[in-house]
């Protein structure tokens, strides 16, 4: 018989992928250890499998939690405009704001997601490629040519995921530029780079 499910089980859940992702992304995958995230969270070792079968599901979810979050926050952000320009400008604010939240996620997401399995990759990947549409689509609107080829609009979107997804690498809150400030930069310079190529 399988063991009931404790009344705060997913916040226990929640708790454990929140302990882990502070350690891979400070620790890396491989030097973390299942005693180091039951240490951090202030469980039993034996305890995680109720929530884990293993690091390895662990690192999972914890990727498979963030993209669906991330997926969300950009579906629900694109649908409430109209229009590619602000359809894309609405994506990389959301983008930014959340990156800059929780760098944590997005490091391992940068960083540690190769050491997921075949079968976990794939299972990823459709999450993924929704996300990365809504940006390709608003794109290949904004730059319809496709001057370089028939899938510009594709690596156009691979630079934009590249100039973003790796702000939590070096920003610091402190800097002197906010996340508004960094989203109206990021705007300004792919939005123009855009609009010029357009106009060529």
């Amino acid at each position: 018989m399988a063991r009931p499910k404790s009344p705060d089980f997913e916040q226990r859940q929640q708790q454990i992928l929140r302990s882990a992702a502070a350690l891979f992304a400070t620790q890396g995958y491989s030097e973390t250890l299942l005693d180091d995230i039951a240490r951090h969270c202030g469980v039993k070792r034996s305890s995680l499998y109720h929530y884990h079968a293993s690091k390895h599901a662990l690192l999972h979810s914890l990727v498979t939690w963030k993209i669906q979050v991330l997926s969300d926050k950009v579906d629900r952000a694109v649908a409430a405009v109209q229009g590619p320009r602000e359809q894309l400008t609405a994506l990389i604010a959301t983008l930014v704001q959340d990156y800059v939240a929780s760098p944590h996620d997005i490091h391992i997401l940068n960083t540690q997601s190769h050491h997921l399995d075949d079968a976990a990759q794939a299972s990823i990947a459709s999450l993924q490629d929704r996300l990365i549409g809504h940006a390709r689509a608003a794109i290949a609107q904004l730059c319809p040519e496709q001057r370089w080829g028939p899938k510009s609009d594709r690596v156009l979107t691979m630079l934009l995921f590249g100039m973003v997804n790796w702000i939590p690498a070096w920003y610091k809150p402190q800097g002197g530029m906010s996340p508004d400030q960094l989203v109206e930069v990021i705007v300004h310079l792919f939005m123009g780079g855009l609009e010029g190529m357009s106009e060529s």
